[in-house]
This record gives structure tokens, C-alpha cells and sequence, in this order.
């Protein structure tokens, strides 16, 4: 088969990340143990551990590392079929990321189904090249100097063990900012004023990575916030490129000139441009250790100078093919040279004549002028049945369309207003006369046709945390993040097996009848007044959505109505739904399938999430956010936590930018910005 004009023009390895799902994990696992062009990698992977003995005692500093059971343990990994240890010390992290990348590479390789696919690829990029930013820059080595895969594999053994000595532990943040008000000169000025923080990377035309010790990061991002920089953590933990390592790098160099399964390359092995992230320009001369040392520990890197010198050599196709994990190729760039990024984590396989994510060459033989018809004209990347999205619309609060949501965002207006109280049916007598009701408000909002998307009025935090573990099991994309706001995340607590008994509506539950609030379908498409709005407080006894809520909590009957779903007239038969105590309580197995907390000490969950309670939360205990942070944490999930002291279930319910609900939101955002 003859290549397409949409293979890539350049090749890019990402640094290391937070990981993808366990599923594609385990199918670069296998790709490393089943594909017999990886030989020499699996080798390395299995006698890792080996290593370090002999590197110990030439390097005694290396000694509070524990490295001989981590790489015993990414032994047993290789080898096994459990879950991929999570451990923050770099000694593992590096190599692991090196073994993932190559894996990707060759998984690509393979699903081409044409002879010599690699050197099909350096016929793509022999204009631009093949990119890697920090210890990506190992695994461009590997694939940049190799004429073939068996040379990739075992220059990738080396450059694996070459990972394994690099490590270290300080802090990371990455600065953006936008427009004209804020200067990289006048953040470099702030940077500086902290002894151990410097700029690491330049990730994009208005975006730095900056490393610090962890005691300067709060103070840091605090000043750096006020001076208009938007400023999020990166899950990252290491000084690398800091002239720290000078030292270091001549033991490094000094340990591997008497160890052959260390030696790289010559420069003049290169059969593609690889450049240096310390400068952009492409390497022609020099030791490719030293410059490996130089990329990875030594030097700050120019990425963006690195990946904009590449992109213009662009010509014809502008595919870059990404390994590794996230997004690291520079936004500016992606939207201002038109690329498309094949994004090899991310890539499906299909048995269609062998070209990524199915689409079919019906042909060799292509005019001249380069016109053929439409199915041949697809590129390879996007099989027959791809939806394009070419538009997106959407209505919020206080913006019908997404050009007032912009020019809303802009304007830094609130949208906070007093609620639509004959809307949404709110009390205005009694103990609620005084009340003023605010939040955040759709204009028209049954414009919105719950019913056609499936959908059900409105959906939880527990729902969007379900997706983590469900969607791939579904081949599905799981969320990139998830925000979990006051939601139960433990169904095997025994919170959920006894009456719940808010404070002061203790019998309200008893003293409605549901069935006004049942029609023809399952409560949860019921058409009440209101229900397209959210609860501002679960205890408004005249929405009828409340009664509901309050009869299942105090009924004990939470758990058989989140697994077994509501009861209607039509699947009603042999229950009374006035009491629903008649419904039998789930079994074990069936509560732990719903469960977030069951499925992350299971292995099953990896979606990074952040969690915001209250801790005088009457109806779902604050405890349940606690414990689901601590197995997030110990499964080695990226998550945050904020309790807010003393608020109530519905503790984010405010317009004052001073409130806690309010940082706690902020908090959060900032989280997921992260990810989306």
C-alpha cells in the first residue's frame, strides 16, 4: 500500500504526565510483551532493577532513593497483569514514561500494515523531524537514530536506563496570561525575587513553566495571580533544567562511559532533524548524551521556539503525530499553522486494510492532479464514520449563545440575581417571608428538550463521577476532570442503610402523596413546575422534586432507588410507592458497581477529581468527600480536596467573592482547568 499524503510531517514526545486510563495502559503493556520488535525494551524492563545496584555504590547520593524496589516492582508490572504501581519519584516515572512512549510508537507502527512503516515515517519527516520535550527528548533519541525498529528498540533499552538515574523532588507551576497587560520580562522580574524558582520551559507564545521549592509555591502563585497571570500547579515533580545538575551530569557521563548498555548514537547516526530544546536548532554536532543530559536536566526549555522551528518547514501535510500523555504541543500553533495532532494515546485500532481509526484506501493508483473521489479524498485519520462537529451552541446563565458567553467572561460582570420565585415555586411565608433567594438563571429555560437528548432534568456529581469507570467500559472517552460538588461518592457507608433526618423537616417526608409527583414514565422525566431549575436547598417542601428527595432519604430506600431506579405506574406492580420501604435493600456487588469509592480502591478509576463539601452537611456526610480524597490519593489519582468549615449541603450558594463556597469554587475550576 502506498502512503497517504497525510502521514505525519513531525514527531513529537511529550514529557512525563499524569497517565491515561488503566484499558490503555494495559494495551501498551501488551504491545510490549507480545511484540517481538520490542525484545531489547522488555529486557531492560525486566532486569531494571539490576541497575541500580552498581549505580548506588558509584553514586552514593542515590541512596534515600528506594530504586531497586521500584524497578523491581515496574518489573512485576511488565510481566503481570495488576495495575501500574504510582509512585512520584522520578526514578520510576522517567523510565515508565520512556517504555509508554515507545510502546505507542510501535503500536502506530504496527496498525500501518505496510512494510518498513518506520522508515515510511522518516520519509514524512525528513523536513521537520522528530521533537521531544524533557525526557520525551529520550524517546525522539531512540526513534530520530534509528533506520529501522530493531535499532529503535535498542537505542530505547539504553535511553530506558538512562531515565532511571535522572530524579529529584521540587515543584512545579505552569503561567499563562493573555493580552497585552501582562509581559514574560515583567514575570521573569517576579520569578526572580524567589532564590530557587527560575523559568523551566516556555510551553507557548504566552505560557511558562515555572519550578520552585514547595514551601515558595503558595507565596509564589499568590503574587504571580496579582500581577494578572493565571497560575495552576503541574503534577510534576522534579528541578529539571536547572544548572543544579552540573555536578551531577558529569557523574552521570562518568558512570555510563564504562557501561555499554548506556551508549547512544553518534549525531551522525541521525536519519531525521532532532532539535534541541535548549535553542530550537536542529543538532549536527556533539555527544547525543550530553545532549540528552542538557535537555532533560541541564538547560531550560525553549519548546515553543523548539516546535515553532519545526512547523516552519511545514510543507504539504501538517499532521504532527503526538506520543506520550496530555497536550504539549503549543496551542498558538496548533490553531495559527492549521495542524492536525494525531494523538497516539488517543488512537483507535481497526481492521480496515490497516491504517489508524479504519478508514479504507480503496486505491494505489491516484490522478496526477491529485482529485480522487470522496472516500479515497479522507485523510487516514478520520475513518468513514466520523462526526464532524462544525459548530457548537449553547445557553447559560445570563448569555443565550456562546458570543454573549465570551463577551459575559470578558466583561468580568456577575450574573447573580434575585430567583424567578413563581418559577421556581419558592416559599415566601412563614420562616422563608424574610428569605431573598439568588443564584445564577437560564432565560426560557423549558426551551431546553430534556426529553429528546434522554436526559434526565437535572443529573449529580455522582452521575459525572460514574463516567470514570463506565465509559471505557463502553469505549468511551472518560471525562478529562470531574468537579464533584457535595456529592456521595461511598454507597457501602452505612449513612445510606438508615433514615437521614435533615435538621428541622424531620416528618415532612411522610406528609405528601408521591403519587401526584409519578406519571406514565420513571420520576425521573416527572414534569413538575421547576424541575428544569436546580435545588437551591433539598428541603423546599412545596417543589414537588423536594417531597421526593426527602421521602427516599428518610424512607431508607437511597440505595435500592440509585441502582434499581423509581418506580412508576407502569413498573410498580407488587410495590406500594406510597411506602417504599417494600423495596429490598441491593446486594454488595450491586452497590460497589455505583460506587466511586469502591471502584477507585478496585483499580478502576483515573479520571483526575476534585471535591468540595461542607462539613455541616446534613444530608450527605462531609466524611464521604474526606475518604474518597484519601483512596484518590493512595491510588495515586491527581485529586484536591476543599472542606468548607461549618457550611451546609448547598455550601457554593453565594455571589461574594469573599465567601469560602466561593474560593472552594474557584478552587476547583482552577483544578480542572488543568484537564479541559
Amino acid at each position: 500500500m502506498t502512503p497517504t499524503t497525510s502521514k505525519p510531517s513531525l514527531i513529537v514526545f511529550g514529557p512525563q504526565k499524569e497517565l491515561s486510563s488503566r484499558d490503555a495502559i494495559d494495551q501498551l503493556r501488551r504491545e510490549i510483551n507480545q511484540n517481538p520488535q520490542l525484545s531489547h525494551v522488555l529486557n531492560a524492563a525486566k532486569h531494571g532493577a539490576e541497575l541500580w545496584k552498581p549505580l548506588a555504590n558509584f553514586d552514593p547520593t542515590l541512596n534515600h532513593i528506594p530504586g531497586a524496589k521500584l524497578l523491581a516492582e515496574l518489573q512485576e508490572w511488565v510481566v503481570g497483569d495488576g495495575p501500574l504501581p504510582s509512585y512520584n519519584f522520578n526514578t520510576f516515572r522517567l523510565p515508565v514514561t520512556v517504555l509508554l512512549e515507545i510502546a505507542q510508537y510501535f503500536h502506530y507502527l504496527r496498525e500501518l500494515n505496510v512494510v518498513s512503516p518506520h522508515r515510511l515515517l522518516l520519509g514524512g519527516v525528513k523536513t521537520c523531524g522528530v521533537l521531544g520535550i524533557c525526557v520525551g527528548f529520550l524517546s525522539a533519541i531512540a526513534v530520530a537514530t534509528s533506520e529501522i525498529e530493531a535499532e529503535i528498540a535498542f537505542t530505547a533499552a539504553a535511553v530506558f536506563r538512562l531515565a532511571v538515574i535522572i530524579g529529584t523532588k521540587v515543584g512545579c507551576i505552569a503561567v499563562r496570561w493573555k493580552g497585552d497587560e501582562v509581559h514574560e520580562k515583567d514575570i521573569s522580574n517576579l520569578v526572580s525575587t524567589f532564590p530557587k524558582a527560575y523559568t523551566s520551559c516556555t510551553i507557548d507564545a504566552k505560557s511558562i513553566t515555572v519550578t520552585a521549592s514547595l514551601s515558595d509555591i503558595p507565596r509564589l502563585t499568590e503574587k504571580l495571580r496579582a500581577n494578572g497571570s493565571h497560575v495552576t500547579t503541574v503534577s510534576v515533580e522534579g528541578a529539571f533544567h536547572s544548572d543544579i545538575y552540573t555536578a551531577a551530569v558529569e557523574r552521570i557521563k562518568k558512570f555510563a562511559v564504562d557501561r555499554p548498555d548506556l551508549h547512544l548514537p553518534s549525531v551522525n547516526k541521525l536519519q531525521a532533524p532532532l532539535r534541541s530544546t535548549v535553542d530550537g536548532e536542529i543538532i549536527t554536532s556533539g555527544s547525543l548524551l550530553q545532549h540528552a543530559l542538557e535537555n532533560v536536566l541541564l538547560k531550560p526549555a525553549a519548546w515553543f521556539k523548539t516546535v515553532q522551528g519545526a512547523v516552519f518547514q511545514l510543507k504539504g501535510s501538517k499532521t504532527v503525530a503526538f506520543a506520550g500523555f496530555g497536550n504539549h504541543i503549543p496551542a498558538s500553533l496548533v490553531s495559527g499553522a492549521g495542524l492536525y495532532v494525531l494523538d497516539l494515546n488517543k488512537l483507535t485500532v481497526s481492521n480496515l486494510d490497516g491504517f489508524p481509526n479504519g478508514t479504507r484506501i480503496k486505491g494505489t493508483n491516484k490522478p496526477g492532479n491529485g482529485v480522487s473521489d470522496a472516500q479515497d479524498s479522507v485523510p487516514y485519520e478520520y475513518p468513514p464514520n466520523s462526526i464532524a462537529i462544525v459548530g457548537v451552541s449553547g445557553r447559560f446563565p445570563g448569555a443565550d449563545s456562546l458570543d454573549e458567553l465570551w463577551e459575559l467572561l470578558l466583561s468580568g460582570k456577575s450574573i447573580a440575581e434575585p430567583a424567578p420565585v413563581k418559577r421556581l415555586q419558592l416559599p415566601t411565608t412563614g420562616e422563608y417571608a424574610n428569605k431573598k433567594w439568588w443564584g445564577n438563571f437560564l432565560r426560557d429555560p423549558d426551551a431546553f428538550d430534556h426529553k429528546f437528548f434522554k436526559k434526565s432534568q437535572r443529573t449529580g456529581g455522582q452521575l459525572a463521577m460514574s463516567l470514570a469507570w463506565t465509559a471505557p467500559q463502553r469505549g468511551l472517552r472518560p471525562p478529562e476532570a470531574i468537579l464533584a460538588f457535595y456529592c456521595p461518592t461511598n454507597y457501602e457507608d452505612d449513612w445510606w442503610r438508615n433514615p437521614i433526618q435533615p435538621i428541622g423537616a424531620e416528618d415532612w417526608g411522610d406528609k405528601y402523596d408521591l403519587l401526584k409527583a409519578i406519571q406514565d414514565e420513571p420520576i425521573t422525566n416527572y414534569g413538575v413546575v421547576g424541575a428544569w431549575e436546580p435545588l437551591s436547598d433539598p428541603r423546599i417542601r412545596t417543589d414537588l422534586r423536594c417531597r421526593i428527595v426527602l421521602h427516599i432519604n428518610w424512607k431508607a430506600q437511597t440505595l435500592p432507588i440509585i441502582i434499581g431506579g423509581l418506580p412508576s405506574k407502569k413498573n410498580s406492580a407488587g410495590v406500594n410507592i406510597r411506602d417504599w420501604n417494600t423495596l429490598p435493600q441491593p446486594s454488595l456487588d450491586e452497590i460497589v458497581r455505583v460506587s466511586p469509592r469502591a471502584q477507585i480502591l478496585r483499580g478502576n478509576y483515573h479520571t483526575p477529581t476534585f471535591l468540595i463539601h461542607g462539613t455541616n452537611d446534613d444530608l450527605i456526610p462531609w466524611q464521604q468527600s474526606q475518604g474518597t480524597y484519601d483512596a484518590l490519593q493512595e491510588a495515586g489519582v491527581t485529586t484536591g480536596l476543599a472542606l468548607i468549615e461549618g457550611a451546609p449541603h448547598i455550601c457554593d450558594f453565594s455571589s461574594n467573592p469573599e465567601s469560602e463556597g466561593w474560593k472552594a469554587a474557584i478552587q476547583g475550576y482552577e483544578f480542572i482547568s488543568n484537564y479541559v
